[in-house]
């Protein structure tokens, strides 16, 4: 494996785990709010953020919401029945997700949603 895969790995492994502290702290709406946080979490879910996204400190801000925002959407849909009815919809949306998530880390899309690396 080459450096710049190993370290694609470990930054989907990060975004993996930022989608779990959702899921455990994420409120009713599914937001994870950073202030509210336990110091350790708080801690933990900023490093995450700047390892997944590379932050530059002017934009360091704006991309830690829109990243908490796409993985709270991703967990969220990780959490819904597929039915036939609503199968292509969910389908179509984690595309759309994972493919702003891509853009705004440089990590590829999600082989298979839902599952870590």
């Amino acid at each position: 494996m080459t450096d710049d895969s190993d370290q694609i790995k470990m930054r989907l492994k990060d975004l993996y785990r930022l989608r779990d502290l959702i899921r455990e702290y994420g409120g009713a709406d599914g937001r994870l709010r950073i202030d509210g946080l336990p110091d350790s979490v708080r801690t933990e879910t900023e490093q995450l953020l700047d390892r997944i996204g590379e932050m530059d400190s002017a934009n360091r801000a704006t991309r830690q919401k829109l990243l908490l925002d796409l993985a709270a959407l991703e967990s969220h849909l990780d959490g819904l029945t597929v039915t036939p009815r609503n199968s292509a919809e969910i389908s179509r949306l984690r595309r759309g997700i994972a493919s702003e998530r891509s853009v705004l880390t440089g990590l590829p899309p999600d082989p298979q949603p839902g599952q870590a690396p």
